[in-house]
């Protein structure tokens, strides 16, 4: 992990939502009443990224993370909040940086390397699309895509091949070499890695770090994998059903969690308590025992039983008025039930400094009963 010690922002979301409107068919709406589904992808998100910091974003297929990511790059608009790159709001009325200057600062390297790249074009072309777009003169294109394919690990050679001549970890090392062409100062990682074999993954872990190091990049590092974010990132940021609910510097997400769904992420590691760098504190683990369902913080009698985790579980389409972690939580109150929780410090911290710069090193936790 690389130390930052920012002193604004580079990217802060601001309360950010992003939902779709699905319309039924017309015969659905017609014959069996159907009416339109409004998906809340992104429901309320904040988040600030720091210049040089990489921050991940982990939860559960379907949570909005990769949502999230394409609108703090300009490619999805928010249905309400906004989104500061460098102080300048990038969408709405009052929105001043033009998505031209956006494309420049702000890259993205996708999931897929094979789907991201035209089949049509050679490496050369795809880069060269990046560069003409940087208003490099076309005499110059070429040198230059050499030495960016140079750059993230490749040889000249390969600019003639196309995707389909390349294998998975050198289509995404064109990926990197494209979002580089521009320039960035923030690269969102989508996954950058869950499509290559172990050995390579290492490889571009290496060749990210590597190229933050000398350009002092910001990433925003949206994966699964938590050892690949434990060690490539400052802050963690824990996502469920839209919504984070645990923000941390990494060390302590990982030490002490304090939301049941952080502990119950980092339990389903295979193998963590052989690697050190996942396990979690004596403490918090006879805390958030799952035997000790029903003993929570209310006391005798005040517990609603079992958690189910597949019991009414809130979809992107229809979340409870409460927590929306309620009906998998083993630690589940009545007030869990009827109030949403608030995104605030775990402890000892006054909730004003939340919404301040020193926010980064706050302990952040959206739960009535935190583990700490």
């Amino acid at each position: 992990m690389n130390d930052t010690n920012p002193t604004a922002p580079l990217v802060s979301a601001v309360d950010v939502k992003v939902h779709f409107k699905i319309a039924e068919s017309f015969l659905a709406q017609r014959l069996a009443g159907a009416t339109s589904v409004t998906i809340r992808a992104v429901d309320g998100l904040s988040l600030d990224v720091y210049p040089g910091e990489t921050v991940g974003l982990v939860g559960e297929s379907g949570c909005g993370k990769s949502t999230f990511g394409r609108t703090t790059v300009g490619l999805l608009p928010p249905t309400a909040g906004q989104v500061l790159f460098d102080g300048e709001p990038i969408w709405g009325p009052g929105g001043r940086l033009s998505h031209r200057a956006l494309r420049q600062r702000a890259q993205i390297v996708f999931q897929n390397p094979y789907s991201s790249l035209n089949p049509r074009y050679t490496v050369a072309h795809t880069i060269g699309v990046a560069l003409s777009a940087r208003g490099v003169p076309r005499q110059r294109r070429r040198q230059e895509a050499v030495e960016l394919i140079e750059r993230v690990g490749l040889s000249r050679q390969h600019l003639d091949r196309y995707p389909h001549q390349l294998s998975g970890g050198q289509r995404q090392r064109v990926g990197i070499a494209r979002a580089l062409a521009m320039h960035p100062d923030y690269i969102v990682a989508d996954e950058p890695l869950s499509s290559l074999d172990v050995s390579v993954q290492a490889q571009i872990i290496a060749l990210l770090q590597d190229l933050q190091a000398e350009l002092g990049l910001a990433y925003l590092l949206i994966a699964h994998d938590l050892g690949v974010v434990y060690h490539m990132c400052n802050r963690v940021a824990v996502m469920y059903a839209g919504q984070i609910v645990e923000l941390a510097p990494t060390d302590q997400v990982y030490g002490s969690p304090g939301h049941p769904y952080t502990l119950s992420l980092l339990a389903a590691v295979p193998g963590r308590r052989r690697r050190s760098k996942l396990s979690i504190s004596p403490q918090s683990s006879r805390r958030w025992s799952l035997a000790r369902v029903g003993a929570g913080p209310g006391g005798p009698g005040q517990s609603l039983g079992s958690a189910d985790p597949d019991s009414d579980e809130p979809t992107a389409a229809a979340t409870p008025a409460g927590c929306r972690y309620y009906p998998r939580c083993p630690r589940r109150q009545r007030v869990c039930l009827e109030q949403e929780p608030e995104l605030k410090p775990a402890t000892g911290v006054a909730p004003a400094a939340a919404s301040t710069g020193a926010s980064i090193g706050i302990h952040l936790v959206r739960c009535h009963f935190p583990g700490q």
